[in-house]
C-alpha cells in the first residue's frame, strides 16, 4: 500500500520565489523527496496553481503573481521530487489558475493532478 506524506506544519510558498535560484528549488525538492523516501513514503501531493493577486489576504499561500513563475518553481519541484525517486502529483485546488496548468503541461508532457474538495492545504501542499 503506498505511503504519503503529511506535515503539520506550515510553511510559506512565497519562499520559493524569493531564492531566486532554480538550483536551489530544485535540491530543495530533491532532498526533500530522498528524506520522504527514507521514512518509507511513495508520493508527494503538492503545488498550489494560483496566482498571487493585489487582494490575496495570505501572500504566503502563493509562489508568484506570474502564472509562468509559478508554473516554472513547480516544474522544478517536479524534476526535483522526480529524481529523488519519489512520485510528484500536483494539486488542484477549487478555482486553480488555466495558465499555470497549461504552461506546466507544455513544460514537462501530462501531469498527475488530484483534485478533493477540502479547505485548508498544508506545508508544501502535501496530503
Amino acid at each position: 500500500m503506498a505511503k504519503f506524506a503529511r506535515n503539520k506544519r506550515r510553511a510559506g510558498l512565497f519562499y520559493f520565489r524569493t531564492l531566486n535560484s532554480y538550483d536551489l528549488i530544485y535540491k530543495f525538492s530533491e532532498e526533500l523527496g530522498s528524506y520522504l523516501l527514507d521514512k518509507g513514503y511513495d508520493f508527494i501531493i503538492f503545488g498550489n496553481l494560483k496566482t498571487l493577486k493585489k487582494d490575496s489576504k495570505n501572500f504566503l499561500d502563493y509562489i508568484a503573481s506570474s502564472p509562468y513563475i509559478v508554473s516554472q518553481i513547480l516544474y522544478t519541484m517536479i524534476r526535483g521530487f522526480e529524481a529523488s525517486g519519489i512520485f510528484p502529483i500536483i494539486y488542484l485546488e477549487k478555482d486553480f489558475n488555466n495558465d499555470i496548468k497549461n504552461s506546466l503541461e507544455q513544460k514537462g508532457g501530462e501531469l498527475i493532478t488530484f483534485q478533493i474538495l477540502i479547505t485548508k492545504i498544508i506545508c508544501f501542499m502535501i496530503k
